[in-house]
Formats: structure tokens, sequence, C-alpha cells
């Protein structure tokens, strides 16, 4: 009988098991793909690295894989003004600092990191369905069948266990956009504050750009458009090449770019539930919720979710008590993973009205704003005494 099951071994499933796994107890990691495999999602969060540093992954991260993340820059292409969020005025993140990270490598080094930590993965083993009982939950597999105390879906939007007790629920602002991205070399870094900085070129129709770069040469490139542009372009390239027709400045730093990967798009189908766990069950990262790319919050929702839920689970097991059939701490990670995704789905209200740059220019005039803004922008959506958050700006 393991302690835990986690499905999927993406970063918010890597996260719990490990959580779970280095206080001793017994979990296993089933995950389908053989890694490394591609995901999107590069640019992670300050506050994220607490999480990292818990697990002894920020370690890892300091080998010097990936390149630091010390700020983001946001252009306002057609007004030709731009605003910087300095991760040293995020007011109590531990970290003013991230790393924008290859999915490929970082994932597969977080998986594997785990695994150190005492975390048995199957892989690949692909997840077929599971069944629930009062005292355990069966979950079976193309390879056999298991018994576990608890069961994670992190799966991400295929969701395959969430979606058995819960339905989702579409947000029509961001669910009719999509993203086309590539990687280049040879990328113009030069404008930018720090070379690891993400940098985010709005554009009109509130479509956007990003810019994230690697350690070393590579860059990657994408832009955020809405369905009906896509229809009206023959193929992936050509939409790219409009759009950078629109875009001066991301043209111009792809001057004497070459580009080293096919064109890529995915749908960001955008959704949330009314809760995110029941008995013996709870779901993290993108099987729970997605909302949009804009601000990386992504990665970073999987992680906090993960933190939130494995100290429930922990309680649980060391007070050999039952959490999941706990209605009052049901609902207390419910409530916890519905304020950071408000807060997080607040701060895409406050860049898709327009006039984005200027808002934050306003909103920074005084010095304790920049610091409030700042920490939202880095992932701080449980700082309750971030004034945005006390004033309901955010």
């Amino acid at each position: 009988m393991y302690d835990l099951i986690v499905v999927g071994g993406g970063p918010g499933g890597s996260a719990v098991a490990s959580y779970i796994a280095k206080s001793g107890k017994k979990v296993l990691l089933i995950e389908k793909e053989t890694f490394p495999r591609f995901r999107i999602g590069e640019s992670l969060l300050p506050y994220s690295m607490e999480i990292f540093e818990d697990l002894g992954f920020d370690k890892v991260l300091a080998e010097g894989k990936y390149i630091r993340k010390e700020g983001a820059m946001f252009v306002d292409v057609a007004k030709d003004t731009s605003c910087y969020f300095d991760f040293d005025d995020g007011g109590k993140a531990k970290y003013p600092f991230c790393y924008e990270v290859d999915r490929e490598i970082f994932d597969k080094d977080f998986l594997e990191h785990a695994q150190s930590l005492g975390v048995e993965v199957r892989q690949p083993e692909e997840y077929v369905d599971s069944e629930f009982f009062d005292d355990h939950v069966v979950v079976k597999t193309t390879e056999g069948k298991y018994q576990t105390k608890f069961v994670i879906d992190a799966t991400g939007s295929k969701a395959l266990i969430h979606r058995k007790f819960v339905d989702r629920v579409a947000n029509p602002t961001y669910s009719n956009n999509f993203s086309v991205f590539t990687q280049f070399t040879g990328v113009d870094r030069s404008f930018l504050r720090n070379e690891g900085d993400i940098c985010i070129g709005i554009l009109k129709n509130n479509f956007w750009s990003w810019q994230i770069p690697f350690k070393g040469e590579s860059t990657s490139i994408g832009i955020v458009a809405n369905q009906a542009e896509l229809a009206a372009a023959d193929n992936l390239e050509e939409f790219f090449e409009k759009r950078l027709e629109e875009n001066p400045w991301l043209r111009g730093t792809l001057k004497n770019a070459t580009r080293t990967k096919d064109f890529k798009v995915v749908s960001n189908f955008s959704y949330t539930s009314d809760k995110f766990c029941g008995k013996r069950w709870a779901s993290v990262g993108d099987a729970m919720s997605f909302l949009d790319p804009v601000f990386s919050s992504g990665v970073h929702l999987s992680l906090m979710s993960a933190k939130l839920i494995s100290e429930n689970i922990l309680h649980s097991l060391e007070n050999e008590t039952i959490f999941l059939d706990d209605e009052a701490n049901i609902k207390d990670y419910n409530a916890e993973i519905k304020k950071g995704v408000s807060r997080f789905n607040n701060l895409l209200q406050l860049f898709y009205r327009g006039d984005f740059v200027e808002k934050v220019k306003n909103i920074e005039k005084k010095k304790f704003m920049t610091s409030a803004m700042t920490c939202a922008v880095s992932g701080g959506m449980w700082e309750e005494d971030n004034y945005l958050y006390r004033m309901g700006v955010l």
C-alpha cells in the first residue's frame, strides 16, 4: 500500500511527490511519457524558489544549466513605451530572482530529483482508471494495479482523475487565444536590463509576444492571438511573419537570428473548477485550472498547489486521520487555491483591458505600490498584506 500515488511527472507532480517522499512516506509516481519531452511554460517566478529550496532543488537550478531571471519587461509596441518589474522590488519574496528553463531539461531534472528523495517512478506507464473505496484507492495502469491511501491528479489539461468528479468551467476571456512559438539562436538581448529577463511585447487587439532567453544562445519566441487570426493564415510561418510585420521591435531583435525549431501551436483553453479535491483525491497544476500564459502563472500554480496539498496530506498521514474525508480541510484547500487563481485572474484582466504599461506606471508612482505590483507579478498571490489585494485592485 502506497501512502500516495501521483499521476503525472510534470512540475506539480514532481513537487507533491517530493514533499511527501522526503518525509519518509511511500510514494509512487506514474508518468506515461519518456523524458525528455517537449512542454511549453518556460519562465519561472521568484515565489517558486522557496518551494525549490524546500525540496533541495534550488541547488540543481544553480548548477549552471539555467539562466537567472531577475525581472520582467513589458513593451507597448504601438505607443513605444515600456515598464519594468525589478524582482528586487518584490516585497517579501525571499529570492529576488528565478530562472528561465527549457522544459525538456527542467522537467527531467526535477523528476530525477524526486527519485533521489525516494519517489518510486514508473515511466513510461500510462494511467487507465482509478477505483475509490472508503479506506483506499486502486489505481489501474497499462502495467497493473496499485493501492494507495491518496491519489494526486497531475495529468495537466487532460485532468484524468479530476474530471471524474468535477466539471471544469471555461473562461471565455482567454479561451479563444492560442500560441504560436519556436526557438531562435542569435536573438539580440542587448536591450534587456539583465540577460535572462523575460520580455512581453504588447500588440494590437490584445495580441502579445514573448521573448524568453535560455542559457546559451537559444531564445523562445512566441506570439499569442485569437483563433480567427490563425484561421486566416495558410500556415504557422505565415501567421508568425505577419505578426512580425506588426511588431518592428520584435522583428529588430530577430534581425541576425536563425530559427532552430519548427513552429508549434498550443490552444490556450482557459478553465477552472469549483473544487480541486475530494475523498482521497486532489488535483494540482493544469489538472485543476489554467488561466493564460502572459504572467507565467502555470508552473507557479502547479508548485503552490503541490505545496498546499502536501501539507494537508502529511498532516493526515502523521495524525492517522483522513484529510480528504474532512470537509473543513477540503474547504480550506479549495479556498486557498481559489484565492491564488482569482488574484492571477485579476492581474490578467488588468493586462487585457488595455493600456497595461500606462496603468502600471500610474500604480507605481508611489514606492510602496511598486513593491505591491512587483510582488504580484513575482507570484506572491498569497501575501495577504499586499496593498493591491487589501484594496481590491487585484
